[in-house]
């Protein structure tokens, strides 16, 4: 969507990704002029930058880029045995170039994409790859260049501690006293105070109301290419193309059509900035404990995320269509689920060779989404009458609908159902009677704690139209700040009451309430309310203390945004 601004200054020109326009037989593409050869380049720049030489405590950059050279830096960092476990089973072909470890250690999902890119170009990477002079044959942009570096500066140090030096170094105080900082990548201001953040959210709804703002193909701070998308095109005449891409940047006048559909399905039924509830119209916590309940029924171990990922997403289908997925299409789903973040997230002109890596190609990847959506369209009618004979509406609402099970609750809800468990099982939640994790009190307290310190939800961007200057209200980093949660605010603590983490929340988006008349210009999470009790009544249904860590797979921490690695729980043996 972003394509179709004018360029009117020097963000407009300077940070959008140059394109190349493709026509074909019924459509036009806009894809990244960033190819494989100009990846490599990119890899090599992070692996000679001074700032990454600094975070990692090498002394000096190192002296030259070759794929030996670029090897042994994935050695000194610690990845090789990630990045073997990653390849193995996925790579028709070996490379002398990758370094052979030990496999079986968990890893980032972010950080297994960057691994999986490094070896894709690894297995064929000539040292004459990693040449910047060329520009004719290695078109590498500034923009390119420095937002992937930030990300894997953000992956490698954490996510709060990056911005918190960007922060420092954007205030020239020492301090982050701006509570901005001018990354990542260029023209994009984040705001990581508290303040900042709620103050850029509640302006959001307004901006792009008025025109003033728009919010493009993103997911948090990763900024998504249109691979994936491309069977919107199909469903789509050319004139409402514009709407194809992620649910959460779609064109104002759609996002206000479509918006109360989403409330009406996820919604509780409150005023907007109502506090959390347990229950909704359509959903009630004793629905999702029954449902919790019988899932768990007989299982003796659970692999998570891996189950809450199983149950979320089979949960999430029978709330809002009335559906239940058989086991093979649920998992059907999870694999479309993973697939699509990964080539969604991948440079264009590398989505094939990512996608080749992992045994699946666009195609499968567009033709997967399409079935759901066709799906949904035999069932929404019936749910919103309106849309029976508008099969344009009825697209469109499909494949927000697609996006919501894909980007939103559909991963958020087990990410954080696995870090709180990994809070207690590691010992970070009270003990004795002051905290039990069969109460629904404590365990929402617990929620809301878990998603302060490890935010499902890193930022919600959006665009000045005027100017193209990027504003990231950082939604994650509302957690970090000592002046709202004290001085060992990056720190997992239970801090209060319910009514304490509602006066501060921010990680659902709460401050990006509606303006007044039009309900569909509200940007708060639609399912605030529903995935806080999803998770409370999965957390009791399983009653964690009968429960243990499997010793095979240690719970370790990881940085931001999975913050826990894997691991596995099982309610035998646990003496």
């Amino acid at each position: 969507r972003s394509h179709t601004q004018v360029a009117t200054s020097n963000c407009l020109t300077t940070h959008k990704y140059p394109v190349v326009q493709r026509a074909e037989e019924r459509e036009t593409k806009i894809v990244m002029r960033f190819g494989y050869t100009c990846f490599a380049a990119w890899i090599g720049l992070l692996a000679t930058s001074c700032v990454a030489s600094e975070q990692r405590g090498v002394q000096e950059p190192l002296p030259s880029i070759t794929p030996e050279v670029l090897t042994d830096y994935i050695e000194y960092l610690g990845f090789s045995p990630h990045l073997n476990r990653i390849l193995k089973g996925k790579k028709k072909s070996s490379s002398k170039h990758i370094p052979s470890s030990a496999s079986g250690e968990q890893g980032l999902f972010p950080n297994e994409l960057i691994l999986i890119l490094i070896a894709t170009i690894l297995q064929d990477a000539t040292p004459e790859d990693f040449d910047l002079s060329n520009k004719d044959v290695c078109p590498v942009y500034e923009e390119d260049r420095k937002s992937g570096l930030d990300l894997i500066a953000l992956l490698y140090t954490g996510y709060h501690d990056f911005f918190r030096v960007q922060s420092m170094i954007t205030s020239g105080d020492g301090r982050g006293g701006s509570g901005a900082a001018e990354t990542p990548g260029l023209c994009t201001t984040s705001f990581i105070a508290h303040s900042t953040i709620k103050q850029g959210m509640a302006d959001l709804p307004v901006l792009q109301t008025s025109g003033q703002a728009y919010r493009g193909n993103e997911l948090g701070l990763f900024r998504f290419n249109f691979r994936t998308f491309e069977y919107c095109l199909d469903l789509l005449p050319a004139e409402e193309q514009d709407f194809c891409g992620i649910v959460l940047g779609l064109p104002n006048d759609d996002h206000e059509r479509i918006r109360p559909r989403m409330d009406y399905l996820w919604g509780d039924g409150r005023e907007p900035g109502s506090s959390f509830s347990l229950d909704g119209p359509r959903w009630t916590k004793e629905d999702f404990l029954n449902s919790a309940s019988a899932f768990l029924e007989g299982k003796t171990e659970l692999n998570l995320p891996d189950d809450a990922d199983f149950w979320t997403i089979r949960e999430l289908h029978r709330q809002a269509l009335g559906v239940d997925l058989p086991d093979e299409q649920v998992q059907n789903f999870l694999s479309l689920q993973s697939a699509s973040l990964l080539l969604a997230i991948s440079p264009s002109d590398l989505v094939d060779v990512v996608a080749e890596q992992f045994g699946t190609s666009v195609a499968q990847v567009n033709g997967g989404k399409r079935a759901f959506v066709e799906l949904y369209k035999t069932i929404l009618p019936s749910i919103f009458p309106e849309l029976a004979g508008d099969d344009i509406e009825l697209s469109k609402t499909a494949m927000a609908l697609l996006d919501s099970f894909l980007f939103a609750g559909g991963a958020s809800v087990p990410s954080t159902i696995k870090n709180g468990l990994a809070a207690f099982f590691q010992g970070l939640t009270p003990k004795g009677k002051k905290f039990s994790m069969k109460d629904p009190k404590d365990l929402g307290i617990l929620v809301l704690e878990t998603v302060r310190s490890y935010p499902p939800v890193l930022g919600v961007p959006y665009i000045n139209a005027a100017t193209g200057q990027r504003y990231a209200p950082l939604a994650g980093m509302a957690g970090y700040d000592k002046r709202v949660y004290g001085h060992d605010a990056d720190k997992f603590r239970i801090r209060g009451d319910l009514a304490y983490y509602h006066a501060r929340s921010l990680n659902w988006a709460d401050a990006a309430l509606p303006v007044d008349g039009i309900p569909g210009s509200s940007h708060v999470c639609p399912g605030r309310s529903m995935s806080y009790s999803m998770i409370v009544a999965f957390w009791e249904a399983l009653q964690a203390d009968r429960w243990c860590v499997n010793p095979d797979t240690p719970i370790v921490k990881e940085t931001g945004p999975t913050f826990w690695s894997d691991f596995t729980i099982r309610n035998e043996n646990c003496g």
